[in-house]
């Protein structure tokens, strides 16, 4: 199932239950960490099924981190985060924007993958990275339902 375009997102880190009187306390934390780091660009690099492409959960778009700053604002909004974290995220984090969700395991052809990463290579744009989103997600028989929270700029205004 391809996810809605109003969906899309990057997670720099899921944080799961948070308690609804914690989120301003949540906020100004990851505000804080946002403030500490300057907006960047990124650019879509390539498409890659997940976990494989003989047994894939999700289609993931890559975005290339270079200079690492996507890498960075991830740390430093994970470490902010960290008192509301219920769970450690032992992966190391990739930007991506999922693009399709499967129930179950499936094939992904690899001439739709190589097609894909062809159309990519030939037409991707960098995109600015300007601020931070805190989202709610509720889960429904439909998929998950996102409310933003906070949005906290990158840098001092």
């Amino acid at each position: 199932k391809w996810v809605a375009p109003g969906d899309l997102h990057v997670t720099l880190r899921f944080l799961g239950d948070v308690p609804a009187e914690d989120l301003d306390a949540l906020a100004a934390a990851v505000g804080e960490a946002a403030a500490g780091r300057e907006p960047f660009t990124i650019a879509p690099a390539a498409v890659k099924a997940v976990p494989s492409a003989r047994s894939a959960r999700m289609v993931w778009g890559v975005f290339a981190d270079p200079d690492g700053a996507a890498s960075a604002l991830a740390s430093a909004v994970s470490s902010a985060a960290a008192p509301w974290c219920r769970h450690d995220d032992p992966k190391p984090f990739r930007p991506h924007v999922t693009l399709v969700r499967a129930r179950g395991r499936r094939p992904v052809p690899g001439d739709a993958l190589a097609a894909a990463n062809a159309q990519v290579k030939a037409t991707a744009q960098p995109m600015s990275v300007a601020h931070v989103t805190l989202f709610s997600s509720t889960l429904t028989r439909q998929g998950a339902v996102y409310e933003e929270v906070a949005r906290m700029p990158l840098g001092r205004a």
